[in-house]
């Protein structure tokens, strides 16, 4: 039998939980654990050892002395009564805790922690939720898209472009083009036929009317003839007259003027949707630690809120768009009108446009923003500072370097591929990790949690390797490093390379000073070289290490040398390690090192 519990800050039976697979619990951010594993001899050589694995993280578990020879326990190898074994601290929300066994990896046993922040972080998600709220719209092009350069609406990315943007760019060209519909529309001519005392029969339908209704002849003298049969004059009461009208009622205009019903019946009850989900969140209890659920709530209903305004304006735009083309193209409104490619639509380009736009929009996916995949699906506080990280770090090299984002993508990391990783479809729910900037002076690189393995037969010329005194575990392959960024910023003219390496950490400069300064140095700036062209091991590229921390509290900045020799300073060395702060209220020591990688480039 195994029996698997945690102990919350002392070890004594009243502060033990017994975890279950599936549960979830809720516990401080501050408190301290300890983890043990109770197994059989029989369990033992069945499963094998245990592995308790933290988010992503494992933790070493240590076989106690026993007295039993027929059962045995395991703990956590960090005491109860240390800093380190506060696994959650500067943690928020939700983090999935695994039991795993050496011989049975395939069925984990795994449980669920709801963390409780306290307010200090609470308010920092809260600055960061409101930045990432406020350009959702760049958040989801930056990790979703695969480029900003020339998207289409359609493809293998369906998250280009929902179907809310692709009736937008519809709308914008209808708009724009009324004058084009105006001067060229689809019709055609219909010969109407009306009688009238000053009726002239011309047409062959007057002609044809005329012959049918011979009874309604009348014999007439030479001043009220107005037909004649065989040389003889005839009166009518009232002659049949044909006139040409012109009809637009026709195939091409029906594609148009449905769509525009069926985008309003569509933005309607994507709206209707929307406000089934924008109730009040309930307050929060006046506690000093603060529930997840609570923070991301607000922000739901915000992002929410902005949505449908924006359905709002569309809906009203349609409207307008509705009266004006059914003046210019009145038509029928069917069912069911599928845009297609008629001869005159190929030879018209603004019919031709027009039905491309209203294809998109039938082919696009409609945008989901129900409470489990609001706002990417952020689910902690520390994924929440990467990707506000990763968007910080985006939008400063846009504006330093005057470039614009080219391309952003999915790549698949393997021991077998390449440093960077090779091209692959992107997984559901994974953001991209690879973006590309460029203008015509600078070309840059910007991996995200790049792996970086040990030197092998697979390893190719310029790829980064990790050497040091590691190794693999069952669980995680072959040793790897994953730092959060990796940056490369190439001069064209000057051909020069500058590569940093980026860390973000939810934590304060004490704790960093404390716990990675160090580690961190000798993982990224000592024990990662690179491969040469004849394939011998040379010394490593990477440049620089900046780790990122969020709380200022205590100071926002690390040096690890001499302040002239720093990046920023006037005889910089390399390679370097330094630690700033990085928060949405404040990107200006960012900004300054980008600043100095720029300039080192251009001397």
């Amino acid at each position: 039998m195994i029996k698997w519990k945690a102990y919350i800050n002392s070890i004594d039976e009243s502060s033990c939980i017994h975890l279950t697979h599936g549960e979830k619990m809720q516990i401080k951010e501050t408190d301290n654990l300890a983890f043990t594993v109770y197994m059989d001899a029989e369990d033992l050589s069945l499963h094998g050892a245990p592995t308790i694995v933290i988010g992503d993280i494992p933790i070493i578990m240590v076989l106690q002395e026993h007295t039993n020879q027929d059962y045995y326990t395991f703990i956590s190898k960090e005491l109860i009564t240390l800093h380190s074994s506060k696994y959650f601290y500067n943690f928020f929300g939700e983090s999935e805790v695994t039991l795993y066994f050496d011989n049975t990896f395939a069925d984990p046993i795994s449980t669920t922690f709801d963390i409780l922040a306290r307010k200090e972080n609470a308010q920092l998600a809260n600055e960061m939720l409101y930045f990432l709220t406020e350009n959702i719209e760049d958040a989801t092009a930056i990790c979703f898209s695969r480029s900003k350069k020339g998207a289409d609406l359609l493809g293998d990315d369906e998250h280009k472009f929902n179907k809310i943007d692709a009736i937008h760019q519809t709308f914008d060209y209808l708009s724009g083009a009324v004058h084009l519909f105006l001067r060229e529309r689809k019709s055609q001519i219909q010969y109407n036929l009306i009688l009238s005392e000053n009726g002239t029969p011309t047409g062959p339908d007057s002609v044809y009317w005329a012959l049918t209704n011979l009874d309604k002849l009348s014999p007439a003298n030479q001043d009220s003839v107005n037909i004649y049969f065989n040389n003889r004059g005839y009166h009518y009461e009232q002659l049949p007259k044909e006139i040409s009208v012109e009809n637009f009622d026709i195939y091409e205009n029906r594609v148009i003027n449905t769509f525009l019903i069926n985008a309003v019946n569509f933005l309607n009850s994507l709206k209707s949707e929307y406000n089934k989900h924008t109730e009040s969140p309930l307050n929060a209890p006046n506690t000093d630690y603060v529930r997840f659920d609570h923070t991301m709530a607000k922000f739901s209903k915000m992002v929410l809120d902005v949505k449908i305004k924006e359905i709002d304006i569309l809906i009203n735009k349609a409207s307008e768009l509705r009266g004006a083309y059914s003046k210019i193209i009145p038509s029928k409104i069917k069912a069911s009108a599928i845009p297609r490619m008629s001869s005159y639509v190929v030879k018209h380009s603004h019919y031709k446009e027009a039905f491309i736009l209203i294809e998109n929009c039938y082919r696009a996916h409609a945008p989901d923003f129900s409470n489990n995949k609001l706002l990417l699906g952020l689910k902690n506080l520390s994924i929440i500072y990467e990707l506000t990280t990763l968007l910080l770090i985006c939008k400063a090299i846009e504006n330093i370097f005057q470039t614009s984002l080219t391309l952003q993508n999915y790549r698949n990391h393997a021991e077998t591929n390449p440093f960077g990783g090779i091209d692959a479809e992107r997984p559901e729910g994974i953001i991209n990790n690879h973006f590309v900037f460029s203008n015509s002076e600078f070309l840059i690189d910007l991996l995200y949690e790049a792996k970086i393995y040990p030197y092998s037969v697979d390893s190719k010329p310029g790829d980064l390797i990790d050497t040091s005194n590691t190794y693999g575990s069952v669980l995680y392959g072959k040793h790897h490093f994953c730092p959060d960024f990796v940056l490369k910023v190439t001069s064209k003219e000057k051909g020069r390379t500058f590569t940093v390496i980026m860390d973000a950490k939810f934590k304060d400069v004490n704790t960093i000073k404390d716990y990675d300064m160090d580690n961190l140095t000798n993982k990224y700036l000592m024990n990662i070289h690179s491969v040469g062209e004849n394939g011998r091991i040379k010394m490593s590229p990477v440049d620089m290490l900046i780790i990122l921390f969020a709380h200022t509290k205590f100071g926002s900045s690390l040096r690890r040398v001499a302040p002239r020799h720093c990046l920023t300073g006037q005889y910089p060395v390399f390679p370097q390690s330094i630690a700033i702060a990085l928060h949405t209220g404040d990107v200006s020591l960012l900004n300054e090192h980008l600043v100095s990688i720029k300039k080192l480039l251009q001397g």
